[in-house]
């Protein structure tokens, strides 16, 4: 019972606070809206935010007990890879998939760079069949963190499975 009332409840925040642009249900409008926004992405000004957010979400899973290295994580809604690189820094195995081709080309460009292994899929969550993807069963960790593929307490369903 208390599951339910947490997915209810953060189902509820979710709408409460999600924008417009989030609720968009036309995948090829979402692919081609990230798509365009894939080149500056992540190029903020503000680096030693964004490095903060992301050493906040690595050090909660490491309290929450994730051994990150030799894990292998799906990173849903992964972008240009701003927690997937990290986590294949650490030793993850990283599977990362997003709408975006220009956000994966990004993400391919920077892992090559690096020398690092990080798999990426295009693909919307929205409709992925993670069962013909490979994906059930396989990961030892699914994310998917401040990213618009996951809409609705629906979209969370998959990552149980």
């Amino acid at each position: 019972m208390q599951q339910e009332e947490n997915v209810a409840q953060w189902a509820g925040f979710w709408d409460e606070t999600a924008s417009d642009a989030v609720r968009t249900l036309d995948e090829s409008r979402m692919a081609e809206k990230w798509n365009k926004r894939s080149g500056k992405f992540g190029n903020s000004p503000d680096q030693e935010r964004m490095q903060k957010r992301i050493r906040k979400t690595v050090d909660f899973l490491e309290e929450a007990g994730v051994e990150i290295k030799g894990a292998k994580i799906l990173d849903v809604g992964s972008g240009h890879g701003s927690l997937s690189l990290p986590l294949a820094r650490m030793g993850a195995k990283v599977t990362a998939l997003d709408i975006s081709s220009g956000m994966l080309d990004r993400l391919n460009d920077a892992s090559g760079k690096e020398g690092l292994s990080v798999k990426t899929v295009e693909c919307s969550w929205w409709t992925a069949d993670i069962d013909k993807l490979g994906f059930r069963g396989e990961y030892d960790l699914v994310l998917a963190a401040r990213t618009p593929a996951i809409r609705n307490a629906e979209c969370l369903e998959p990552l149980n499975e």
